[in-house]
């Protein structure tokens, strides 16, 4: 078994061996074609399906070469197994120039100006949104009706999960409050409705879930675009937008294996790409699924244990590479200056920083054991490792560890995206960091009496591990972070739809003690327990991951009125 700590982990592949070529897989229907807005609500009609998707059980088609590297489980060109990459000494740019552009012109770059990057401001304070933390360990999940997790919800008389004709006013609501209601509420397939990801453009509220990306209007609720999954169904998506451009995931039945860059302003598709992923094996209720991230205009795809990096505006191949033999990716963070990639190797593990746009390490962390089991956030990179206890590790810009504590309460740490349906991809937790303090929350307990729980707040100063305080003053229900600034974090109140009306609060950054900001209707009520929520102007916006608690795929709601 190769020493992870005296060989280099990852490095670019033979530039002359590049994917199989994209010509192989002529894209459906024509460059940029958006799905049109549905005349009329409900589902397809029975047989109908949308253009260029595969009838329902045919799984996208094969490559008819193999993926470049040989066998399963043989390593990339590079080096025999085990041996560690060329390139020189660790740390030193990888040799030879930038992998050419794969054969196959991309689709062209967007004829549309993109909207600038959304701060997310508004009366509450400013601030960027919260860093979407990877895959963990140990991850739960959902149970789907029946095991059908195979069978991707598209093809005959299938529909949008979601209303066709766009969000409906909340009655006696103020103006600028809607709702789109889940088409199937009440259904146990929880898989069928759940979204890989919702991005707040200027103007729209957008949804990337199985079978399409759909886009309302901020104020109405007005289905503005629909576009389906170019092929087979969604699988994945970048949990934010870099210049109003985000990334897909998408394949047949049995793989995730093909990535889009999409206009988020718009709905066209930028551009279309192949990378490796193993075939879900027969038997298997899940598929195998890349997490991704964004790194300026760099889209970060970790499919399996290796990593590709593409350029986000037109999808040229920027680098590649895989862990050594005997070690396992278990981790993926991305900020505008680096890549963090977290290894799980016997008997010790590490931590990479990547320069984002050429692959080469900036730094190394030798985990003290088999390495952390996820990124919580990239800048600055925060590491957690479930192995003895949740304990948490703080890096700074050049790699080296600043803090190192294990909390006395137990914190909350499952994913608010988890399926049944898939294997790895994005994973989103109940936390935010800002400056020097990182903000999570305690596991919930049951409210005596209620049908619900509650959970708290606790912050912790990353300078040496220390708590700060746990958080006073709230409501009996859960919380869920919008986002964290000087002032200390936003965050929903999640309330109770028969008792408790949900609330969008200002937890203190020094003292911890919540303030109400604003009242939601009481109808919305569990809606944001599981989502993801923004705040805008005094407008509330809450994007459940799944139907599981939640009514509506979409809920806006107009608090500058309480």
């Amino acid at each position: 078994m190769t020493d992870p700590h005296q060989s280099q982990p990852y490095g670019p592949e033979d530039a002359g061996a590049p994917y199989p070529d994209r010509a192989q897989y002529p894209p459906p229907g024509y460059p940029g074609q958006t799905y049109p807005a549905q005349p009329h609500p409900g589902q397809t009609p029975p047989g109908q399906t949308y253009p260029g998707q595969v009838p329902q059980g045919q799984p996208y088609p094969a490559p008819q070469q193999p993926y470049p590297g040989g066998p399963q489980g043989q390593p990339y060109p590079g080096g025999a197994q085990g041996q560690p990459y060329p390139g020189g000494p660790q740390g030193q740019p990888y040799p030879g120039p930038p992998q050419q552009p794969y054969p196959g012109a991309p689709y062209p770059a967007s004829p549309y100006p993109a909207p600038p990057v959304q701060g997310f401001g508004g009366p509450y304070g400013q601030g960027p949104r919260p860093p979407a933390p990877p895959r963990r360990t140990g991850r739960t999940v959902l149970f789907v009706a029946l095991g059908l997790v195979g069978l991707l919800i598209l093809g005959g008389g299938t529909a949008w999960f979601v209303a066709s004709r766009g969000g409906a006013p909340a009655g006696g609501a103020a103006a600028g409050t809607w709702k789109v209601p889940f088409a199937q509420p009440d259904s146990s397939d929880f898989d069928g409705e759940l979204m890989f990801a919702s991005w707040l453009t200027d103007t729209a509220v957008v949804r990337v879930q199985r079978d399409g990306v759909l886009a309302y209007a901020f104020g109405t609720g007005k289905r503005v675009w629909g576009t389906p999954a170019p092929s087979g169904s969604l699988c994945g998506a970048t949990p934010t937008l870099q210049d109003g451009k985000g990334v897909i995931a998408y394949g047949g039945g049995d793989a995730c294996d093909h990535l889009a860059g999409i206009d988020a302003r718009t709905g066209k598709v930028l551009w279309k790409a192949q990378v490796a992923a193993e075939k879900r094996l027969g038997g298997s209720r899940s598929i195998e699924v890349p997490e991704l991230a964004l790194a300026g205009d760099v889209v970060i795809a970790q499919p399996g244990a290796g990593l590709r990096a593409y350029r986000l505006s037109d999808g040229k191949g920027l680098w590649r590479g895989t862990p050594p033999s005997g070690c396992r990716s278990t981790g993926l963070g991305a900020g505008a200056k680096v890549v963090v990639v977290t290894l799980n190797c016997f008997p010790r593990g590490a931590t990479y920083g990547f320069e984002p746009a050429t692959g080469k390490i900036k730094w190394k962390f030798d985990a003290p054991d088999e390495g952390p089991d996820m990124v919580l956030s990239a800048d600055p990179p925060v590491l957690m490792s479930g192995a003895k206890g949740q304990r948490f590790t703080v890096l700074d810009e050049a790699g080296k560890q600043v803090s190192d504590f294990s909390p006395t309460e137990e914190i909350d740490l499952l994913s608010m995206s988890r399926a049944i349906a898939f294997e790895g991809g994005n994973e989103h937790l109940r936390m935010t960091v800002h400056g020097d303090t990182l903000y999570l929350a305690t596991f919930s307990k049951n409210v005596p009496g209620k049908l619900r729980s509650r959970d708290y707040a606790v912050a912790f100063d990353m300078r040496g591990g220390k708590p700060l305080w746990k958080s006073s003053g709230g409501s009996d229900c859960k919380l869920n972070f919008i986002r964290a600034d000087d002032k200390g974090v936003l965050a929903l109140e999640t309330g109770d739809h028969r008792d408790l009306a949900p609330r969008v609060v200002r937890i203190d950054a020094a003292t911890g003690k919540t303030q109400a900001v604003a009242e939601l209707p009481l109808e919305f009520g569990h809606e944001g327990e599981d989502a993801e929520v923004f705040e805008r102007d005094g407008t509330v916006v809450i994007v459940p991951w799944a139907a599981v608690v939640a009514k509506n795929a979409i809920s806006v709601v107009n608090t500058s009125h309480s």
